[in-house]
């Protein structure tokens, strides 16, 4: 028998962790979670204009095209072009602002990295440690370090504080 959850478990979690397209209404001003053909709310169309049988038309049409029935949904207000390239800049901008932020501060520690005096002791230490480790200082050097660090320690009468 094999491990593991069932597949219909993996399926319920992608699912869960969806994310649903949504559509703005500048009627009524509400969202409708999804791919509707018409506000939920105040029952317009998005865009385009739709006879009884749900055939899909433009905005400018007074008769359905495929099945000639004049009447015809009212389709939400027209969004200015102007107020698209708003919103556009409001969303980007403080995306932008978020890059500048972030470069300046990689810039700054990068900056007090590289030349701060105590960041330069902290990476000495570091580096230090690692050519100890790596056997760069030889074999009696680890013995000694690793007795005086870490058996140190462990013994009671030892004078160093763990």
């Amino acid at each position: 028998m094999a491990s593991g959850h069932p597949y219909g478990c993996v399926l319920a979690a992608i699912k869960r962790f969806h994310f649903y397209d949504m559509k703005y209404c500048y009627n009524c001003d509400r969202v409708t979670i999804g791919e509707p053909l018409f506000c939920n709310f105040c029952g317009r169309s998005y865009d385009v204009k739709l006879c009884p049988r749900l055939h899909v038309n433009g905005r400018n049409t007074r008769v359905c095209s495929n099945c000639s029935s004049s009447e015809l949904t009212t389709p939400q207000p027209r969004v200015p072009p102007w107020a698209k390239i708003l919103l556009f800049l409001l969303t980007l901008i403080p995306g932008l602002i978020l890059v500048v932020i972030s470069i300046g501060l990689v810039a700054f520690f990068v900056n007090r990295f590289l030349f701060s005096h105590d960041m330069l002791m902290g990476l000495a230490a570091i580096d230090f440690v690692r050519w100890v480790r790596s056997g760069g200082a030889g074999r009696r050097f680890r013995f000694i370090s690793a007795k005086v660090f870490i058996d140190g320690c462990r013994h009671p009468g030892s004078s160093m504080s763990c």
